[in-house]
Parts: structure tokens; sequence; C-alpha cells
């Protein structure tokens, strides 16, 4: 299925709305042809102090300007009102994965005229399964937006994946020049990104949406409104954690409701659907506090004023034995500095702690800094002094994991739990059998080593833990699970209420 891009600023639709699609093509072709004369003058000696030379100079960049503008006006065809007076525009997810970006970006004159589209395609565009990958598809688009005029961008994967991916393109999408005019994605693809809000986030028209069956979406939210300033008056706007926290509540507790198919499963008589249960929902309140708490206290140096953003849905899907699964996905996302970064101003006994960690597997071949984001993983390890001294925070991550494990329930369920976290040059890919915690008790913090025997005295295992080729300017946790509706059963049926 195809999708098309509108332009995003009203302000500059209303600017140009004058300007036909004629007038629009030959001004970007104008621009073009007179930086192609000024380069042909300087090669061929238009400074010379020969009158002749500069004269015979002159004659050869308008003969070949007149050559290359009946080929290019040959192949005329519309162009984006916005690319007109665009501008270079920063954004701290791209400028990390791409750092020449500033410098490579070129004004739209001077960019190469083709008779068809830049064409892209994203396959694999997933963090859970493909960082590296994901990353690195990025940085393409990122190099192409710099120089091209009109790009196609093909999302070549069957399903979407991942939360975590479509997270970020929301984040930085709107710092790119609006080139990307066009695309293709695959009919559940362009259901989640219509139910999640994806598409009016990045000003997508699709075509063929007819309903978001099988999809039920918790729709991107953020800490602030997209494009808002943080002047005083923004804060009236801000999504606080909490409100987040019970929505997201809501929406789970919707979505262990909803019919399987399965008779062993869905009830028969009570058409109110399962639900979770008390310690369920406070459970997963209390895990997205902390983790949006950390985002907005370690985002940003030295301050706790960070942003972050949040999206999630469930698909109902075919599993591999033919009947319906429900396949959760879940991703948080804050931009600024890494965990590894947001360490150095933690209180000096955690430091100490992470220090000891990194110094004892100093010949592993991971970096320092992927090896502290390892020890930040575990229990109270808090970026935050405060934090640490009034003996909270440093739980997110842990109850991140344990929330995809206990949803996930066991069994076969379990082969598909994820959760990833990149941060900086730093990614931790975590999958049965390393992904739960380990705690001596109820009261002792819980410990993720990554490694099979979950021991701090052993490097972490390379799959599991390794350096990214690129700079993810923030941290990213990405989840997914398919969810285990037989626990709720068990749960309404008094058997277990101790995890959900």
């Amino acid at each position: 299925m195809r999708f098309s891009f509108g332009p995003r600023d009203p302000g500059m639709r209303a600017r140009l709305q004058t300007i036909d699609e004629q007038d629009r093509y030959e001004f970007i072709v104008r621009q073009h042809l007179a930086a192609l004369r000024r380069r042909l003058r300087r090669r061929n000696g238009r400074r010379s102090a020969n009158p002749l030379q500069r004269r015979a100079a002159d004659r050869h960049a308008r003969d070949q300007s007149r050559k290359l503008k009946k080929q290019l006006l040959a192949n005329r065809r519309p162009m984006n009102k916005a690319a007109l007076l665009v501008k270079h525009r920063h954004s701290r997810l791209l400028d990390g994965l791409d750092p020449k970006r500033e410098t490579r970006w070129k004004n739209f004159g001077a960019r190469k005229l083709r008779k068809k589209p830049f064409h892209m395609s994203f396959k694999s565009f997933n963090f859970l399964e493909d960082p590296v990958g994901t990353m690195e598809q990025i940085a393409k688009l990122s190099e192409a937006e710099c120089n091209e005029i009109e790009i196609r961008l093909d999302f070549d994967d069957d399903y979407c994946l991942d939360a975590g991916a479509f997270l970020v393109l929301a984040d930085f999408w709107n710092q790119l020049s609006p080139v990307i005019r066009s695309g293709r994605m695959s009919a559940p693809i362009l259901k989640v990104v219509s139910a999640t809000g994806i598409d009016e986030d990045i000003r997508i028209q699709l075509e063929g949406v007819r309903n978001h069956n099988d999809v039920w979406a918790y729709p991107i939210q953020r800490r602030r409104p997209k494009f808002s300033t943080r002047d005083e008056g923004a804060q009236l706007n801000w999504q606080e954690r909490e409100s987040i926290a019970d929505q997201l509540v809501g929406s789970f507790d919707e979505w262990v409701g909803v019919p399987t198919g399965d008779p062993e499963l869905d009830h028969d008589e009570d058409s109110s659907g399962w639900e979770l249960s008390d310690i369920g929902k406070q459970n997963i309140s209390a895990m997205v506090g902390e983790v949006l708490c950390n985002a907005e206290r370690h985002s940003q140096p030295g301050s706790d004023d960070g942003d972050w953003s949040v999206m999630g849905f469930m698909a109902r899907r075919n599993g591999p034995d033919g009947k319906k699964t429900h396949q959760c996905f879940l991703a948080f996302l804050s931009v600024g500095q890494s965990m590894a970064e947001s360490l150095m101003h933690a209180d000096p006994k955690v430091r100490a702690f992470v220090d000891k960690y990194v110094a004892g597997h100093r010949g592993s071949g991971i970096s320092k800094a992927t090896l502290a984001t390892v020890a930040a993983l575990q229990d109270r390890v808090t970026g935050d002094p405060d934090a640490y001294a009034d003996g909270r925070g440093g739980t997110g991550l842990q109850d991140v994991i344990d929330f995809a494990y206990d949803l996930a329930g066991g069994g076969t369920n379990m082969a598909k739990a994820r959760v990833t976290i990149v941060s900086g040059k730093s990614c931790i890919r975590l999958k049965p059998p390393i992904l739960k915690g380990r705690r001596d008790d109820s009261t002792k913090p819980r410990y993720q080593w990554c490694n099979a025997a979950n021991d701090p005295a052993i490097p972490p295992d390379r799959d599991i833990v390794f350096d990214m080729p690129r700079y993810f300017a923030g941290t990213l946790v990405t989840v997914a699970f398919t969810l285990d509706l037989s626990l709720e059963r068990d749960e309404a049926e008094g058997k277990d209420d101790a995890d959900d």
C-alpha cells in the first residue's frame, strides 16, 4: 500500500499557495543552474586577469547551463512546496548518528536533480532484533536527506515488530528536510502507524486504512507537546507521568480483556473479559512512573527537567500453530545524555560500585561506557545522588524486565519476550534465558549481569551486551512479548494473585 506526505508547516503553505507547480519546479531549476554557472566560471578562469579568458569562461558556463536547462525542464515534475524555504534543522538523535550531517547538508539550489526520486527502503526496522542495522538505516536516511530533492521511502517488513523504531522515527522526523514524498508500507504496518497516531505526528497521508481491527493502541504521548517551547507557560501543557501511568494501566487492562478466539481462555459467561489484578495494576503504574521519572532526571545534564515519549500497541496475529496470539509492544524514549553519561554525576557510593564492576572486566573487549550501562541495569544504581540518599530510584529497568517476563507468563510465549536498551554507543538486548533479574529475597535488590550464570565476576554475554558503531543521543527502552492470558485466567480464579 502507498502513502504520501503533506506539508508540515501551515504558514509555509500559505506563503507559497500562489506558486503553481511549473513555477515551483523552475525556481529550483534556476537555483541549480546558477550554482552550476558559478562552479564552471571559477573552474575555467572567471577571475583571470585576461579579459578574453573571462569572456570565454562566461560563454562556456552559459552554454552548459542552457543545455542542462532543456534536459531538466523536459523532465518537469511537482516539487514539495516546503522545500523552497527550508533550512537545516538540528536533531540531537540524527546529529549523534550522523556527526557530519550539518556540514554535508546542501541548500536545494545545489542539490542534484534526478529523473526519478531517490529510492530507499527500510528492512528489519527493529531495535529489538537488529539495533545496529536499524541505526545504520536511519543514518543513511539522514545522509540522503542532506543531498536529495525527493526521496521515496519504502518499509519492506511485513509487520511492525518494534514500537521503539517508530517512536524514534517520530522523534526526528520533523527535523528532516521535507524531501520524503511517498513510499510503501504493508497493510499491518499501516494499521499500527494509523492507530498509534504516528501518521499524524509525521503528517503522513495513508491510503487504504479502513479500520484498526486486530490492533489496540496506546497512542504516542510526550511530556511536552511536539514543538512546544520551554517557557513557563509550556508547563501548563505537560503530560504528567502519573497520568501517563494511569492511561497505560487502562490500556493493558483493556488488552487482557480482548477475546482470543480460544474457548479455553475466553469467557463464556462473563462478556466483560479478563482484567488485571490490583497488584498487576500497581506494578505497571510503578514501573511506568519510575521509567519516566528517570528520563526527567537523567536525560538533561544538570537538570531534572528532561523530556520523554512513550508508545505501545497490541496486535492480534497468527501464531506458529495457527492460533491467534496477542503480541504486545511498548517503548520509552528520552533524548539527551546516555545512561553511562548520567552516572558521572552519581553518588560516590554508586560511582564506586560502577567503577569496580568496570575495572573487573577491563579486558573483556567491551567499552567502559557499555560496562557502566550494564551496572546501571542493577537495582539502586541511579545517577541522581539525592534519590540514592533518600533510598529511592534506580529500579525502573528491572521493573520493565519483570513486566515483560510476568505478562509473557512462561512456556512457549516466553521465547518471544524481548527487552532492548539502546543508550549512547551501548546496547543491551535481553531475551530468554537471560531476561529476568535475580534477587535473594523480596527485600534485596535485583541483579541481571547479562550472562548465563548471572554472576558479576563473569563478563557479559557478547550476544546480549555489545558496543554500537554509532552514537544514540539518549536512551531507548523497547519491549515485546506475547501476552499469556492463561495467567490472567488463573488470577481471576484465585489460583495466583502474586504476579500478572
